[in-house]
């Protein structure tokens, strides 16, 4: 009776979960007790490996290809070629080193008869067959892969600053990491600000709870993929290029650049000017999410028979589709309906002038310390440099005293001359009459501001993205103090809610701010940036 090893072999978790070891395992059996075979062992190989070099196959061979075997063995037996090798040349090779200890190898679904010479015609289709099918394969991934970061898909592992997400197997995206993204772009902020050296940026935030080493902290401030770029390799006749991704930027390309060129040592080099003027049609483009998959929705035109029509709309999932021109207006109607009361205008203003108030003299007495403090610095280090004169302390000790308290005198000055440019009364008076016309006429003001302005005061109204649906806002973060200010919930708003102007006043493109008498409108007719945090 024919004794004989039955080899099992998957490539993959998934065909190993799936049964695929245990169909082939039985088959071989079934096939092994129909042929009276005596089955002497059963290897199961779960390990992908383009070679040999596999844990159950290395098994094999320290067992039987020996001269002194502990098992006898006449056959290694496999479901089909391809569960042996996909490599014709590897395949070979082990078929002889198996000859050579009298061991045959054979497939009994492609069973090959060694006894006649031309079967060996057929056994080098079966293993080229295998071989071929393989390339077939990685030349699809390869395509695919190719494809998907054309369109701007991160492929495999998000970098510091992103988690993956997925609802599936192929429903997978990648979002910024909510514990490590705003230190990431803390960091690029203070270091395009070029007063910290990179390596105390890091510190302080890993002193912080930042889990990237000083190695990733560096390669990340050199990622373009965090302004939002993602690079595509050379693949055929495509050279290699960077395409935008569709993922969130941590960062804006002109701190970008700046960063890398303060990485280079070039701290008077400006950074280039990357002109990107957003889109008049798509301004929500940012701010608004697919309420079916999460996903950041974009803004295109579509064709019709006499004009083209805009529409935001998820590239992802492809379920959520909305015109702009509807969603625009149902914005301009939902600010217009942030509107707060007299009384509670009157106390905000009260309540800025105090902090103003309060603010400069707490800027005042913050300049007294620091000025003291610098004196008793500038002391302190004339005393060091006489002891050390005096020889009562070494170089080393001196150096050490010296460098620190040169370092302490530098950062009072610098915090000493930034807290110099704080904003005269006059300023203040006017930038708090444009933040009280701003907060009576939100609507009107979004509807006739410029972009760069329209986008900002979007971003210090809400906190966090909208989903619009039938024109209005479903969800709606408020910022907690603009929530505070109107009386709306910071969880969810809707536009059920009607204040009494709607009637009376037609909010759109054209709509003029500065209605209310109390706050007319300004006379310069426009509202200074610095009133509005940036998004």
């Amino acid at each position: 009776m024919k004794n004989a090893i039955i080899y099992c072999r998957v490539s993959s978790d998934e065909q190993a979960k799936g049964g695929s070891l245990k169909y082939q395992e039985t088959a071989l059996r079934r096939h092994c007790e129909s042929n009276g075979i005596n089955v002497v062992d059963v290897f199961r190989e779960d390990y992908s490996a383009k070679t040999f070099d596999r844990p159950e196959m290395n098994k094999i061979c320290k067992k039987y290809l020996r001269k002194k075997k502990e098992v006898d063995a006449d056959a290694l037996l496999v479901l089909r070629w391809n569960r042996f090798t996909r490599e014709a040349a590897d395949g070979w090779e082990y078929i002889s080193k198996f000859r050579k200890h009298e061991i045959e190898v054979n497939a009994i679904e492609e069973h090959i008869d060694y006894s006649v010479a031309e079967s060996k015609i057929m056994l080098s289709v079966y293993l080229t067959m295998a071989e071929v099918d393989n390339d077939k394969r990685s030349k699809a991934t390869r395509d695919g892969i190719h494809q998907a970061l054309i369109e701007g898909k991160r492929v495999g592992k998000a970098p510091y600053g992103y988690v993956n997400k997925s609802t599936g197997k192929h429903e997978c995206w990648i979002e910024p990491d909510p514990q490590e993204a705003p230190f990431v772009r803390e960091a690029f902020q203070r270091v395009a600000n070029g007063v910290e050296a990179p390596t105390l940026v890091w510190r302080d935030l890993k002193r912080r709870g930042m889990k990237a080493s000083e190695s990733t902290f560096f390669r990340t401030l050199r990622n373009r993929f965090m302004v939002g770029d993602v690079f595509v390799p050379e693949y055929g006749e495509t050279p290699a290029q960077f395409v935008k991704g569709i993922h969130e930027p941590l960062t804006d390309g002109k701190t970008f650049y700046l960063v890398q060129s303060r990485l280079d040592g070039n701290k008077d080099k400006a950074a280039p000017e990357v002109k990107k003027v957003p889109d008049e049609t798509f301004f929500m483009r940012s701010f608004l999410r697919c309420p079916h998959c999460g996903s950041t929705v974009y803004g295109s035109f579509s064709k019709g028979r006499s004009r083209r029509y805009a529409y935001y709309h998820c590239n992802y999932c492809g379920h959520y589709r909305i015109s702009a021109e509807d969603a625009n207006d149902g914005m301009y109607k939902f600010l217009k309906s942030l509107r707060p009361t007299d009384a509670v205008l009157a106390l905000y203003e009260a309540i800025l002038v105090d902090l103003t108030k309060a603010n400069a003299k707490a800027v005042k007495d913050e300049q007294s310390t620091m000025k003291n403090n610098l004196v008793a610095i500038e002391t302190k280090i004339k005393k060091v440099q006489e002891k050390w004169f005096e020889g009562i302390l070494d170089d080393e000790t001196f150096t050490a005293m010296n460098s620190r308290l040169v370092a302490d005198k530098k950062d009072l000055e610098l915090r000493l001359s930034e807290s110099k440019e704080q904003p005269s009364d006059k300023e203040v008076a006017e930038k708090l009459k444009f933040s009280l016309a701003l907060i009576e006429n939100m609507g009107s003001c979004v509807a006739t501001a410029p972009i760069e302005l329209k986008l900002n005061i979007l971003g210090s109204i809400f906190s966090g993205k909208i989903v619009f649906e039938n024109s209005a806002p479903r969800t709606a973060t408020l910022s907690p103090l603009v929530s505070l200010i109107v009386g709306k919930s910071n969880t969810s708003n809707t536009l059920n809610e009607k204040t009494p102007s709607e009637s009376s006043e037609s909010v759109g493109r054209g709509a003029m701010w500065g209605s209310n008498p109390r706050h007319p409108e300004p006379q310069s007719g426009a509202l200074p940036t610095e009133l509005i945090a940036p998004c």
